[in-house]
């Protein structure tokens, strides 16, 4: 594991219904590579099945924790 800096989300409910943007998509994908934390892992913990369906608070909460993660390499 990487060292993802939150803790598991247990709760599914969300109120917000749009997905990702394509450049928010992107945005996220850099800070998974930045960190080294795998997408199947923000996927576990946020109990989603694809990135691009990610619920816009979800996405929020994932960029936070992401945000709070030190470079991959980084000791």
């Amino acid at each position: 594991m990487s060292g993802y800096a939150i803790g598991t989300d247990n709760s599914n409910s969300s109120n917000s219904v749009h997905s990702v943007s394509s450049s928010q998509m992107e945005m996220l994908k850099k800070e998974l590579a930045r960190t080294g934390v795998m997408a199947d892992e923000v996927k576990a913990r946020y109990h989603i099945d694809n990135l691009e369906d990610m619920p816009d608070d979800i996405y929020k909460r994932a960029m936070a924790a992401l945000s709070r993660t030190e470079s991959a390499g980084v000791a």
